[in-house]
């Protein structure tokens, strides 16, 4: 059995090398069909995620669809955005009772690209397209008896994943500013490495001032990401599901 871990940020082939160069979680397509290739059998599909880039997530999905395997995807935190469209490459859906969904439109995309989406939660849920774009358009959030109601998973696990699975999990996807990653590649072409962890950069340069400053500035950006899901959530879930 191959296991398969969508933990952080759904990225583009391109863009993986940037998030392991400052060691931040996260997943490609490429990081899947590796996976699925080299199993002999069935592949599970480790998921919590905030989401991330959709043609990335489309793609991924197509790989699980063609692998010609035995797929399911266990959500063991939260399935948000993209991660929500790679659930749907799997067979079967199952999630932690603690888990979290969460559905909505594309921002800043063409409405193609919300039917495409669409598309794949009619697959797995069985409504119409009309009722998932409405879903779609208020971003819906959903726990799991909601999620199993709907039909986005199939089957809700009671209790917690083991300490293996936990430590593995972990919320921390964030969408990294498009200046933000001009400037850490530019310290990357300077031959300078997060953490100064001994490369050779110019004396005028001071690497753990520039580290220190990276990471409060993307955890920071994190707590507010996960703030702002907790507060739209818990609003969600304070009124009646429609």
């Amino acid at each position: 059995m191959a296991d398969i871990y969508a933990t952080g940020e759904i990225v583009a082939d391109d863009d993986k090398w940037f998030y392991d160069w400052m060691e931040i979680s996260c997943i490609c397509p490429s990081d899947v069909k590796t996976a699925v290739n080299s199993a002999d059998e069935d592949v599970t599909l480790y998921i919590d995620s905030p989401g991330g880039d959709v043609s990335a997530a489309s793609t991924i999905r197509s790989i699980l669809l063609s692998c010609g395997k035995k797929t399911k995807a266990v959500i063991i935190g939260m399935a948000a955005s993209a991660a929500t469209i790679i659930m749907t490459g799997c067979e079967t859906v199952e999630a932690y009772n603690t888990a979290i969904l969460m559905i909505h439109k594309a921002k800043n995309m063409l409405d193609a690209v919300d039917s495409s989406i669409a598309n794949a939660y009619v697959e797995k849920t069985g409504k119409s397209k009309n009722e998932i774009l409405k879903l779609m358009g208020k971003t819906t959030w959903m726990d799991v008896d909601k999620a199993l109601k709907d039909g986005f998973i199939d089957k809700i696990i009671d209790g917690q994943p083991d300490e293996e699975l936990k430590a593995t999990a972990s919320f921390k996807g964030f969408n990294i500013s498009k200046g933000i990653k001009e400037k850490v590649i530019a310290f990357k072409n300077q031959g300078i490495k997060p953490f100064n962890d001994g490369a050779s950069v110019p004396q005028k340069v001071d690497t753990n001032a520039i580290a220190e400053l990276v990471i409060k500035r993307l955890e920071d950006k994190q707590k507010q990401a996960e703030l702002n899901s907790l507060k739209e959530f818990s609003v969600r879930m304070e009124g009646k599901y429609d």
